[in-house]
């Protein structure tokens, strides 16, 4: 797997890099994005100018929503700030403020149509076990919440990068319910978890791609499968049912660090700032040499995204 793509994620939430568009309010400028556009996915990110140089954070509400994304926050730093706000369907409108700053901005959000999509699945052996290793204690397990999350950013990601190259905001489409959730489909393998581990990884890769032919075909979707029975073993320092491939109509991962990615979106950010330091004698570290929570979840949600390209 290449390493570029694990950074690029992070990149997208702190660095700026686009074209001025029109704001009403001279304080705050938006500059990826124009008043009352329309874009087809529902997590936008927002970058931009600030006149108050010393404000840091801005805050997004979306006053026609009643999520609990209705409200997000996000950094501001030396008169650039980086905000998240999820849409619902049709017209939004968005509150800004910095301070004592503020911007009124319109966007509408006008969901995809096309019938190909990207599919969440998230592997169990044949106990149907979907507990991931973690060492946090009372860690709630939340593998939706954390794939919804994923899932979105790394939408927006491409997005974003696809417009910053010149093609327009173009990024694939996922499978939403009707809260606007990502729909994380559960297959339950029909071997253990120890039958898997003696596996190399291409031939594991093609068992998996077999399995969720049937129930989950590939001939307008792409599937982004993600291991529950990911195991550290101290033993030998390496990861038991973690592969990082992808190719055809599947992308396969491994939850070694599932428990450094964030159950809400509202929480990105700070996931992206966790300096929190994982013991890689003890579990997965797949921070690429960093160590640490923000590490291993840009890496690991990067290689998703990497592996889902391979596709």
């Amino acid at each position: 797997m290449n390493r570029i793509w694990p950074t690029l994620v992070l990149i997208a939430l702190t660095l700026s890099q686009a074209h001025a568009a029109p704001s009403q309010d001279q304080q705050i400028k938006i500059l990826n994005h124009p008043n009352n556009q329309t874009i087809s996915y529902p997590l936008v990110l927002l970058r931009g100018d600030l006149e108050d140089h010393t404000a840091e954070s801005i805050t997004v509400t979306n006053t026609t929503s009643t999520r609990d994304t209705r409200e997000m926050t996000g950094l501001a730093h030396n008169g650039k700030f980086k905000a998240l706000a999820e849409l619902i369907p049709g017209e939004n409108k968005l509150q800004l403020k910095a301070g004592k700053a503020e911007l009124a901005f319109t966007l509408t959000y006008k969901p995809q149509s096309n019938p190909y999509i990207v599919r969440a699945i998230y592997l169990t052996d044949k106990t149907g076990e979907t507990k991931f290793e973690t060492p946090l204690e009372n860690d709630p397990q939340d593998f939706a919440g954390k794939f919804d999350t994923a899932m979105k950013l790394m939408q927006t990601f491409t997005a974003e990068r696809m417009n910053d190259l010149g093609f327009g905001l173009r990024t694939f489409n996922l499978e939403f319910d009707e809260k606007g959730k990502v729909i994380v489909h559960i297959f339950k393998e029909p071997e253990s978890a120890e039958s898997y581990y003696a596996l190399n990884d291409q031939v594991w890769w093609g068992r998996v791609y077999k399995e969720l032919e049937k129930d989950y075909p590939v001939d307008i979707a792409k599937n982004l499968a993600i291991a529950a029975y990911t195991r550290f073993d101290t033993k030998t320092g390496k990861a038991k049912g973690h592969t990082a491939l992808g190719g055809g109509g599947l992308g396969l991962f491994g939850s070694g660090d599932f428990f450094t990615w964030p159950n809400r979106l509202q929480d990105a950010q700070a996931a992206f700032m966790n300096t929190q330091p994982i013991d890689g004698k003890k579990i997965m570290d797949d921070s690429n040499g960093r160590s640490n929570f923000w590490g291993a979840f840009s890496t690991t949600i990067g290689a998703c995204l990497h592996e889902t390209g391979h596709t």
